[in-house]
């Protein structure tokens, strides 16, 4: 249960810090006292995101932190999960600093608001005006059904196979759509494919076809030029080669005279027979230089095709061209690879489909043996509510496909008085009867439902006299079973409080600062006449009140 809240710098809160006990506890003041701001205070220690505006002192942090003690330490895979640790007492603290930032708290140990928000919704169920409207919901309205059915096991289990389920047919969509791209670009792939496999891409091949094409190309100038370097390495007068040797026989005579005419001799010795290996292959290169334009036609053709697939790829080089023909083939053969994936995949999805169509006959099945127990305990509840005649008719529709919570459809049919047709809940019930219900669908949740507190904010707007009484009523059986909070207007609501709290403003001509105090018998009495009559305080409604308390 909720053992204490404390609030610093908090809207119109300065500093409050008020101490709850089991039970039913109310909560009253004028409309304007800061009873939401409480209610706000406490939804941001459960999760809830804010904003800066709420800090009273802007130069100050804001805190605001909820104690509860839960002896059983119910949520013991929650705490192992997120590495926490579990203690009777479990502290939910929220900071929102001048900066902007927001730190959230269990136990003392930084979580993230996820976290705290996950934690916080299984502590406490807190319904607000506005949620009244959640019954016209068929997602509230199915969780309803659920929470009677007792299928919580069931569903978790469902879920965790859907959301697997989600993910296999997410996964086979994106291969499907990639493969058919593929499938569409297969003919020009294949055809990009034969196109580069007609020419050669080794590394140097370009340059070779040019050198290739320069010889061919100059073939008769290439002859000449090379007879004539025949001549001059070889002709007896004139010939380097011949002067060499004369060279050879003088220098090998002066040799013997010094170490230096020695060096020279070995000099020209290795001039000459470098020089006669260069003779030698520009010889060789001369008898086998010739023209031929067939070659030349076929290199030149082998260059203007490199040269167009280069700027057709729009690469810079046969690499980078022959790169290009390894992913063109690698892009054909992951079309086989999809289809085998494809094929994988579609397994795993029939098979996780099994078992989500197995499970979910299950949750339908479930459902559907809770619905006349949730139509008749919710007719037995309304009737002292002054809707005597009111029933339900819950309609369950199966579809095909599968969603978050099972495949079947939900629709809350409701009617007020006898004779009157079924309609939606949203077209045939007033304000003041969805409250009514509301209260109904509350107290039958919590006996499968495992809220340590519930808070109601003003549920029993729109209704009054012995409609009242029975709404005290029906939540102090409520609080028997869980800790509860009804914040009201109503009198008779209030009196039915184990305690009272009263919210009210001060003004001391600086500031207005909310506070919130547990009153006393004697209090109480005061308070709940004033709620009867208004100010000043009547003796009839004094002796009301004090008759609304032994109740």
């Amino acid at each position: 249960m909720l053992q204490r809240l404390e609030i610093n710098n908090f809207a119109i809160i300065q500093s409050l810090s008020v101490e709850f006990g089991p039970g039913l506890s109310v909560i009253t003041g004028e409309t304007g006292a800061g009873k939401s701001i409480l209610l706000e205070g406490l939804s941001l220690a459960l999760g809830k995101r804010a904003d800066l505006s709420v800090l009273k002192d802007s130069s100050q942090k804001a805190v605001i932190e909820a104690l509860f003690y839960l002896p059983d330490m119910p949520f013991e895979a929650f705490f192992s999960q997120n590495d926490l640790d579990q203690e009777p007492e479990l502290r939910l603290r929220r900071e929102l600093t001048p900066s902007g930032k927001s730190r959230a708290f269990i136990n003392d140990t930084p979580v993230t608001l996820d976290v705290l928000s996950a934690l916080g919704g299984q502590l406490i169920d807190v319904h607000a005006q506005h949620q009244t409207l959640q019954l016209f919901d068929q997602k509230n309205q199915l969780s309803i059904l659920d929470g009677v059915a007792d299928v919580s096991a069931l569903l978790v289990e469902y879920q965790s196979q859907y959301q697997e389920y989600e993910a296999l047919r997410k996964r086979l969509a994106e291969l499907q759509k990639s493969r058919d791209e593929a499938i569409a670009q297969q003919d020009y792939l294949a055809f990009l494919a034969q196109e580069l496999s007609g020419v050669d891409l080794k590394e140097g091949v370009y340059e070779e076809l040019e050198a290739q094409e320069q010889e061919l190309a100059n073939a008769s100038e290439i002859a000449d030029q090379l007879g004539q370097v025949d001549l001059i390495w070889h002709q007896e007068q004139l010939g380097v080669l011949e002067g060499l040797k004369q060279l050879k026989s003088i220098y090998a005579k002066l040799a013997v005279i010094g170490p230096f005419y020695a060096d020279l001799a070995q000099r020209v010795d290795a001039a000459f027979i470098e020089l006669s290996d260069v003779a030698q292959e520009s010889q060789r290169k001369a008898e086998g230089v010739e023209s031929d334009p067939n070659q030349l036609a076929w290199v030149q053709d082998q260059l203007a095709q490199l040269d167009r697939l280069m700027q057709k790829h729009q690469v810079a080089s046969v690499i980078d061209l022959a790169n290009k023909k390894e992913q063109i083939n690698q892009s054909l053969g992951l079309i086989e690879d999809q289809q085998y994936l494809s094929k994988e995949l579609q397994s795993a999805l029939d098979t996780v489909q099994d078992k989500l169509t197995s499970l979910s006959d299950q949750l339908t099945n479930a459902r559907k043996k809770a619905i006349p127990v949730l139509e008749n305990e919710l007719t037995k509840l309304l009737a002292p509510l002054g809707m005597p005649k009111a029933r339900f008719n819950v309609v369950l529709r199966e579809e095909k496909q599968f969603k978050l919570h099972g495949r079947d459809q939900i629709e809350f049919l409701f009617s007020a008085n006898s004779g009157s047709p079924f309609g939606p809940l949203s077209k045939v019930a007033s304000g003041g009867e969805l409250s009514r219900i509301m209260l109904s669908v509350k107290s039958i949740l919590v006996r499968y439902t495992p809220w340590p507190t519930i808070i109601f904010d003003e549920i029993d707007s729109g209704v009054s006299g012995e409609v009242s009484n029975k709404m005290g009523e029906i939540m102090a059986q409520m609080a028997q079973r869980l800790q509860v909070f009804s914040i009201t207007h109503l009198p008779q609501v209030a009196a039915r409080g184990v305690q009272h709290y009263k919210v009210f403003k001060q003004d001391d001509g600086l500031s207005t600062q909310t506070h919130m105090l547990l009153i006393d018998q004697e209090q109480r009495v005061l308070e709940i006449a004033e709620m009867l009559g208004g100010r000043p305080v009547a003796e009839s409604a004094v002796a009301h009140a004090k008759q609304l308390l032994l109740r």
